[in-house]
């Protein structure tokens, strides 16, 4: 039997293999938004919309609160 490892992922004998490729996909589908978000090219709306699926579908949820609000300093007028 021979494996291979991409990334952190144990591949079996066949890399090409639908077992293989649903393991490594999700991997790479963060790895890409990630790059595209970071690169600071502007982003089309359809590109934004595909990074924002893969990060709700492939996210990790935060459990704990921010301990500041990027909105505490804004110049709100509540009167």
């Amino acid at each position: 039997m021979v494996n291979s490892i991409v990334g952190n992922i144990v591949m079996s004998d066949n890399p090409n293999s639908f077992e293989a490729k649903t393991k490594v996909l999700p991997k790479l589908l963060v790895d890409k938004t990630y790059e595209m978000l970071t690169s600071g090219d502007k982003l089309t709306a359809s590109e934004l919309k595909v990074c924002l699926d893969t990060c709700k579908t492939y996210g990790v949820e935060l459990n704990e609160q921010p301990k500041t609000s990027i909105t505490d300093n804004l110049p709100f007028d509540e009167s």
